[in-house]
């Protein structure tokens, strides 16, 4: 092999290591920004690494799998769902075509679209991912591991949105069974399971039911997560519809309040999901008599 050529193939792999490095400072850095509320800063760093990753990295390259699941998560923080959604797409094609469907970096991105499209509201487009997902992890993990149990919560919310009351619950009983069994009765995924039963307790009108069940999910949230954690807000959240079902505007305005604040913190105050607080204490302005906040 002639000089020229051996110093082509070290060139190359110089590139790529280099590639490789400054997409994992991108992915740091956009990190840093989504923490600091700054989801759209964090998505342009995620598409400068995704055009590097994309010009220098094999195809198979487990990094450009990473890149465009952060990506994704940056662009659904600022408020870019259709964006996320095509890019989670495409990425889980390429994962699936080049990792297998049941590799773990595949199976990631299968989880996380399926999230997506729950936050959208989109439950038939989540149904098989997730049943799909969950035997996926049950071949390649086993029927007891905890990421098995987690695809199970998220399939029983998407049965839940259907209106699969019965079926979401019975699924979120194992789940709930067997993330006790593999992480400890305290840890946050049990604390999440414990608030999906609450609220499905409250929807369907079995108030007495669902208090107890998201005041101890409540509680594992913040002794697990800490006060200032986004999921601590969402069961302030669903503690104030309960509060608001029963004729207490005072106090679903309080909880509202409460998870507002935290999500302001934690999310940035551009967040969907601040906006959706806002939404809330409307809703309790005009039905209870409350004043905003």
């Amino acid at each position: 092999m002639s000089g020229g050529e051996s110093s082509g193939l070290d060139w190359d792999a110089d590139l790529s290591q280099a590639a490789e490095a400054a997409c994992r400072r991108a992915c740091e850095q956009a990190g840093a920004a989504l923490a600091a509320g700054r989801a759209r800063e964090a998505a342009d760093l995620l598409a400068s690494a995704a055009d590097l990753a994309r010009s220098s990295l094999p195809e198979s390259h487990r990094l450009r799998v990473a890149v465009a699941a952060n990506q994704a998560e940056a662009l659904r923080r600022a408020g870019d769902g259709a964006a996320a959604e095509a890019l989670l797409a495409e990425a889980l094609e390429r994962a699936r075509r080049t990792l297998g469907a049941g590799d773990l970096d595949a199976l990631r991105v299968t989880f996380n679209l399926a999230a997506l499209l729950l936050d959208a509201g989109a439950f038939v487009r989540a149904e098989p991912l997730l049943r799909e997902h969950a035997a996926l992890c049950e071949r390649a993990l086993g029927a007891a591991h905890p990421e098995r149990a987690r695809s199970q919560r998220a399939l029983a919310q998407a049965l839940a949105g259907l209106g699969r009351t019965g079926e979401a619950e019975a699924l979120l009983v194992e789940a709930l069974d067997a993330l006790g069994r593999a992480l400890g009765e305290r840890h946050p995924d049990v604390a999440a399971c414990l608030h999906d039963l609450g609220v499905l307790a409250g929807r369907e009108g079995r108030g007495d039911e669902a208090e107890p069940l998201l005041r101890r999910a409540l509680d594992l949230r913040r002794e697990g997560l800490g006060s200032a954690h986004p999921q601590v807000a969402d069961t302030f959240v669903a503690l104030g519809s309960l509060a608001l079902a029963r004729g207490d505007a005072a106090q679903a305005q309080a909880l509202y309040l409460e998870a507002r604040a935290v999500r302001e913190r934690a999310l940035g105050p551009g967040d969907p999901a601040v906006r959706a607080c806002d939404a809330n204490l409307a809703a309790v302005a005009r039905l209870g008599g409350a004043r905003p906040g």
